[in-house]
């Protein structure tokens, strides 16, 4: 097993030369980028430069995996869930017993390491009962939050209720229907049955004592994972019972590690936390402004500027021009969507008509915004992006860019909402290419089997070599 001899071998498939393919495999790559409109030689070959070692590294990955043993597989994808969940952060339970807890669990598995297998129920077992325990009390809280978040006369009328014996089944009922299409609820609801599934993924009979011997790293997440599994609740769950709203939460959620998420959920009033995100968020702007494609090509300079207005503390400057940016990204956004997806009337010729996709009509217009709403290519964003853009962003740039308004004399949070343009506009960035990206694979995916098995070889055998070239020249 790969896991029990410790081997881990890592390539770098970023350095392969595309001059080294041969030109038979270089044109059959290349055909769909030719077919592309004003695509130069020039570009052609730098798209291939940059998008073909991608496609080539996830040929090799999915059939490194499909090739791995079974018994290796589950493994990888324990080790990939238990350092996620037990990333920093807790929610809290236990909090006078953990100790304790994790001193005995810690015995248990030190045990198993040495050498006894057996002992490997007894830990199941625990999480098994800790994960119950985080249950009850998790659903416990969410009952309560249910009840404080009443309206007032609902909270009379239940009270009334509460006193009397046997109404227990009217009361529930009264709270049901209340929040019968009340959103946080149901992500509540949502999340006691994500925090099974959760549970049920976690697989400990695979930390046997040679596993626990090559890797102890992973002792400490494991004795941190079944003392307290309260850290695999949901965390948008765990913000809606401590009522903690992040903004652009959307993006948190989906690009922050869950450990990096539940640090910035339980801080979000200190300013390392934030300068951290916009460090992070201006870092990934920086490496999308590498692809080559055109809706980033023929921003470079300007979203570059905006990077360098911010380094250069010249905050509205930067604020101003993100807005343009990210409203011509979404106009771009919309051209490559439609490649697959249909959003243009294209038979009107000033492209000012789209497809309403609940309607399955044409209207007309010269928002962004609608289209954003009306089109298919709201199925291509996140929802709550949309929202945010919509009902925020959209709204707000109107009074900025006419100089009605200037957000760093009048408001108090502007450096929150400067960071939350930022994720905006890598945001956007990133649906762009990955939009690009999978278009171009599928076309790729598309050819011959022989020409695909032949590209993946070349390139494996040519990695192969670069990697013992680079291990013979460093001893």
């Amino acid at each position: 097993m790969i896991f029990q001899e410790g081997i881990i071998i890592m390539m770098d498939y970023r350095k392969m030369n595309f001059d080294d393919i041969d030109q038979n495999n270089k044109e059959q790559v290349g055909a769909f980028i030719q077919q592309l409109p004003k695509t130069e030689k020039k570009q052609m070959d730098e798209m291939l430069q940059y998008f073909l070692p991608i496609w080539l590294e996830n040929k090799v990955k999915e059939k490194t995996v499909h090739n791995l043993p079974e018994e290796d597989r589950r493994y990888l994808f324990q080790i990939i869930l238990l350092t996620s969940f037990t990333d920093r952060g807790k929610f809290g339970l236990f909090s006078n017993k953990e100790r304790l807890i994790q001193r005995d669990v810690a015995v248990i598995v030190d045990t198993i390491k040495n050498g006894n297998s057996g002992k490997i129920s007894d830990l199941i077992a625990i999480f098994e009962k800790n994960a119950q325990v985080v249950k009850e009390v998790f659903v416990n809280q969410i009952e309560e939050y249910k009840l404080k978040h009443l309206s007032k006369e609902k909270k009379k009328q239940v009270g009334i209720l509460q006193k009397r014996e046997g109404k227990e089944k009217v009361i529930k009922e009264i709270v049901n229907n209340f929040y019968k299409k009340d959103k946080k609820v149901k992500i509540l609801h949502d999340s006691v049955e994500q925090f099974n599934k959760n549970v049920e993924l976690i697989d400990l009979s695979i930390y046997t004592p040679k596993a626990l011997q090559i890797n102890e790293r992973l002792i400490p997440m494991i004795v941190s994972l079944i003392s307290n599994p309260s850290c695999l609740l949901p965390q948008n769950a765990v913000n809606i019972l401590r009522d903690v709203d992040v903004p652009n939460g959307w993006y948190a959620y989906h690009v922050l590690t869950i450990g990096e998420y539940r640090e910035l959920c339980e801080n979000l009033s200190d300013p390392k936390q934030w300068n951290y995100i916009a460090g992070k968020v201006c870092t990934d702007i920086k490496t999308k402004l590498s692809v080559p494609i055109d809706p980033i090509k023929k921003r470079k300079q300007i979203i570059t500027e905006i990077l360098d207005s911010l380094e250069d503390r010249r905050f509205e400057i930067a604020r101003i021009s993100m807005y343009a940016e990210i409203e011509g990204l979404l106009w771009d956004l919309s051209i490559e969507v439609h490649k697959t997806d249909s959003i243009f009337d294209e038979s009107d010729e000033n492209g000012k008509s789209f497809l309403e996709i609940s309607k399955n009509e044409v209207f007309e217009t010269t928002r962004i915004r609608e289209v954003l709403e009306r089109t298919a290519l709201k199925n291509h964003v996140d929802i709550q992006f949309i929202r945010d853009f919509c009902d925020c962003i959209y709204e707000e740039r109107n009074p900025i860019l006419h100089g009605r308004q200037n957000c760093f004399a009048e408001c108090k949070k502007n450096w929150i909402c400067l960071i939350q343009k930022l994720m905006a506009l890598e945001y956007v960035m990133g649906l762009i290419v990955d939009e690009f990206q999978r278009n171009l694979f599928n076309q790729w995916n598309n050819m011959p089997s022989e020409v695909i098995e032949r590209l993946v070889k070349s390139y494996t055998t040519m990695m192969t070599e670069d990697h013992l070239e680079n291990t013979t020249s460093q001893s």
